[in-house]
């Protein structure tokens, strides 16, 4: 799983960024977090595929992370 989080133009000051390059470890990570949000494709881009999340719930995102 390639992915990575980080706050950028695309979110509030009280999000993040997950991104990743392939859409499934999205899925897979918003799967085993037990979260579902719409992904948002960004085809020219390094990472083409993202989630905007609130900073609260990025535990339990990195938790999905750590267990998988």
């Amino acid at each position: 799983m390639d992915t990575t989080a980080l706050q950028d133009g695309y979110c509030n000051n009280d999000e993040v960024v997950i991104r990743a390059r392939v859409e499934l470890d999205l899925i897979d990570l918003m799967k085993e977090a037990g979260i579902n949000y719409s992904i948002i494709k960004t085809p020219n881009a390094d990472y083409k595929f993202r989630i905007i999340v609130k900073k609260e719930e990025l535990k339990k995102f990195m938790t999905a992370i750590l267990t998988t």
